[in-house]
């Protein structure tokens, strides 16, 4: 974890690896392959098969990347079994791909404990590639820090954080940032530091990387501020689609910070972020429906984007429906449903929360 702590900067569906020729015995595999990127998928088949038939592993997983898709007149339905054949060979790339079916269950049931068994693999293998590995350590982290069929620990997500980073994976180091600017994970916290991570992650493209070193800028955290960078950082990721950044960007013009102030504007990004079902954007559409900020006022236009972002688990979602219920704001009163909420509000920690129920005589 040192390395990038103290700022040393690190030098898809289908990954087509240049190593999957290692254990070529002739010259026309390299044909497969070269064929497989040139897009003429039945010269590819014709190459490749007869090596994946042999058992070569990594003919293996590129017929398997071709069976996928269809390609050269193959029935998609072989494809997960090639994977397996090529992974249960020690093949890294196979490993890790069999690891996203298995995460996103494609083409085979989900299995959050195979995903990360394979992961594991891939993150081991001699012959994955420094991308693929990094991808794979990236994904063991992203396990422990959410606890997907481990116990959830901080402190071990940050060690494959760390190991992912060195490995230039833009994803861990957005995450490094985030630990480093909350001060968990045993990463000292320092907003200067986090500042550092987010810049070097931004640089590689990532969207959540750009979105948390507006947020530093907007408030000043390690970095001096300005809303004009904030703004520029929120502007660049919500440009390609970032949910997060959409909403911030949102209440950059709500606010009128580093724009001029428009609730028209404002209504816009939230309504492209609630597309994408960021609770955050839906609950402040709800906040213009009740307050009429840009749109007529409207209890009951309120009262559902309430309802859709706490559905979604948003804390501060549930606490507005349980105050929607409590008072019988644009429904018909609910103590019960008030108290519904009001606990599930709670059991995020939503600020408040505890302190209604008391209030209410619940507790």
């Amino acid at each position: 974890m040192k390395k990038l702590i103290l700022g040393l900067v690190i030098g898809s569906a289908f990954i087509l690896p240049m190593n999957a020729l290692a254990q070529a015995p002739t010259p026309s595999l390299q044909a497969g392959a070269d064929a497989y990127k040139n897009k003429d998928y039945v010269t590819a088949v014709a190459h490749i098969k007869p090596f994946a038939d042999q058992g070569h592993s990594g003919a293996q997983y590129l017929l398997g990347g071709l069976t996928q898709n269809g390609h050269g007149g193959l029935d998609p339905s072989n494809a997960t079994a090639l994977f397996k054949l090529s992974a249960q060979q020690g093949y890294g790339p196979a490993q890790y791909h069999l690891a996203r079916l298995y995460y996103h269950g494609k083409r085979i049931d989900k299995s959050l404990p195979d995903a990360l068994s394979w992961y594991k693999k891939a993150a081991a293998a001699k012959d994955s590639s420094p991308d693929v590995r990094a991808k794979a350590q990236y994904m063991i982290g992203y396990f422990h820090e959410n606890g997907l069929s481990v116990e959830p620990s901080d402190e071990t997500a940050a060690l494959w954080y760390d190991k992912a980073g060195n490995g230039g994976d833009a994803k861990a180091i957005s995450a490094l940032g985030l630990f480093m600017a909350d001060g968990r994970g045993g990463v000292p916290q320092s907003y200067v530091g986090a500042a550092k991570l987010y810049e070097m992650a931004s640089a590689k493209g990532n969207l959540q990387a750009m979105n948390n070193l507006g947020l530093l800028y907007k408030e000043g955290q390690g970095v001096p501020a300005s809303d004009t960078k904030a703004f520029d950082l929120f502007k660049k990721a919500a440009d390609k689609g970032h949910p997060t950044s959409l909403t911030n960007l949102g209440v950059m013009y709500y606010e009128g910070r580093g724009a001029e102030k428009s609730f028209s504007e404002t209504h816009k990004l939230y309504q492209l972020a609630a597309n994408a079902n960021e609770p955050s954007a839906i609950a402040r559409l709800g906040d213009m429906y009740r307050k009429g900020e840009g749109v007529p006022a409207s209890k009951t236009e309120a009262g559902k984007y309430y309802l859709r972002a706490a559905e979604l688990g948003f804390g501060q979602a549930q606490f507005n429906m349980a105050l929607v219920y409590h008072r019988g704001y644009g429904v018909e009163k609910s103590k019960a449903k008030a108290v519904e909420w009001m606990q599930k509000a709670g059991d995020q920690k939503y600020p408040g929360a505890h302190e209604k129920l008391i209030e209410w005589g619940v507790y």
